[in-house]
């Protein structure tokens, strides 16, 4: 019997690169919300992903992010984003991949990523390891030094909201830990922490097909993944308020200024 990993990462890689193929003809074909939508190869890419887990795992669901309805996550199912970072594909940018996440009983359990423009494929399972392109990957932890290089995300939705929270919450972090970078795709993000490009990743909040597979990824590689106040996360849900993942004391240490942060923006 093949590996659930081997299964998903196959789907994922060969999704992704069929994206890739199709990036230069892409055009917007739906908007959700203001700067928010999917271009027509989104959606047949999801199509794609869901044809072949269909085949791969008959009767088990699937959530995606161009299709997906209700709230509530389906248990089991596979969270599936089609190409995270659509803003960046359409623009013809590299900063965007495919990923795959498998949620069972209230978590994450397995997840792989897919960057089409390096052909980087990443793969974890909570409790078995993880790796990228078949090579083992460990977030070994460190002292916290400063500066220390950390990803930040979902700051944009405050600023077009004329609201400071995510403006000052990224002032107070670089104050405090060092500089901050986004590629605007949570899976790129995500790459970026698991090759200690950077040490950890804050977002203010997202959908979960964003994190499911990096999520498991993280976690499968010895690093640590929690809410902005370090709980556990609650993912039954399509939204994520929020989420710290990454080397263990670096989100220790991002959890200590965003929990008081967010308490005081409530």
């Amino acid at each position: 019997m093949k590996a659930i990993t081997d299964v998903m990462g196959r789907i994922a890689r060969d999704a992704g690169m069929r994206a890739l193929a199709a990036q230069k003809s892409a055009q917007i074909a739906v908007t959700k919300a203001p700067g928010d939508f999917a271009t027509q190869v989104d959606i047949a890419t999801e199509e794609f992903i869901k044809e072949e887990l269909a085949r791969e795992f008959p009767g088990t669901a699937v959530y995606g992010e161009e299709s997906a309805t209700g709230d509530i996550l389906p248990n089991p199912s596979f969270i599936v984003d089609p190409i995270d970072g659509t803003r960046n594909f359409a623009l013809q940018g590299d900063a965007w991949g495919t990923t795959i996440g498998f949620f069972q009983d209230g978590r994450p359990r397995v997840g792989v990523i897919h960057l089409p423009a390096t052909d980087a494929l990443f793969v974890g399972e909570v409790g078995k390891g993880a790796s990228v392109n078949s090579r083992p990957v460990k977030l070994t932890d460190n002292p916290l030094q400063f500066p220390t290089r950390v990803g930040f995300g979902g700051w944009e939705e405050y600023v077009g909201a004329g609201d400071r929270f995510g403006a000052d919450l990224g002032w107070q972090i670089s104050v405090k830990i060092g500089s901050l970078r986004s590629a605007c795709s949570a899976v790129v993000d995500a790459s970026d922490v698991l090759l200690s490009q950077t040490e950890g990743f804050i977002h203010l909040g997202g959908k979960s097909w964003d994190f499911c597979g990096a999520a498991a990824i993280v976690e499968a590689a010895g690093g640590r993944v929690v809410s902005l106040h370090g709980d556990e996360l609650k993912w039954q849900r399509r939204m994520i308020d929020g989420i710290v993942f990454g080397k263990p004391t670096i989100v220790n240490a991002l959890v200590s200024i965003a929990s008081p942060a967010v308490r005081r923006s409530i």
